[in-house]
């Protein structure tokens, strides 16, 4: 069986490739639109997403770091690289899917007096153009981990609003 070549003349073919090309052109367009193109993402820091402050817990330091070292260990494909209680400092890597971009993330619990500790995260990643918003989606899921660990203890809003 072959293929009749002459049915397909050239200009139909161009057509094609050609409203393909557009597609994915546009694609690429709504993408870098609707996520900035930035590699990391700091809590408090990153000024396109605003709403990602670092959390403020009001109980002792040990217990937050604990919390913070299971909400960690329990993030789906995070793998963790480092964990230092006195530093207070975890790490871990995890694969953006379907890119398999890879993406650092850092937790710091920072003892700020003896019953309130703070946790600033970075998500970063360092071989892709931007990374689709999923530094930041990694900090949401992070943050609804220790929420359902902590919520009861944060004090964010109390710590970071203005005095008047």
């Amino acid at each position: 069986m072959s293929i009749d070549l002459s049915r397909f003349p050239i200009r139909r073919v161009l057509m094609v490739f050609a409203v393909l090309v557009g597609l994915f052109v546009t694609s690429v367009m709504v993408v870098a639109s609707v996520w900035p193109t930035i590699n990391r993402v700091e809590t408090g820091q990153t000024i396109e997403y605003p709403h990602l402050l670092p959390r403020v817990f009001q109980l002792d330091y040990e217990r937050i770091y604990q919390e913070a070292l299971s909400a960690a260990r329990e993030q789906e494909g995070w793998t963790l690289t480092g964990e230092d209680q006195a530093t207070g400092l975890i790490t871990a890597t995890t694969t953006m899917p379907v890119t398999g971009w890879n993406h650092q993330v850092t937790i710091q619990v920072i003892k700020r007096s003896e019953f309130v500790s703070r946790i600033h995260v970075i998500s970063e990643n360092t071989d892709a153009p931007g990374d689709l918003g999923h530094n930041a989606r990694l900090i949401e899921g992070y943050y609804q981990s220790l929420d359902r660990r902590l919520g009861a203890a944060d004090v964010t809003k109390k710590a970071i609003a203005p005095e008047s």
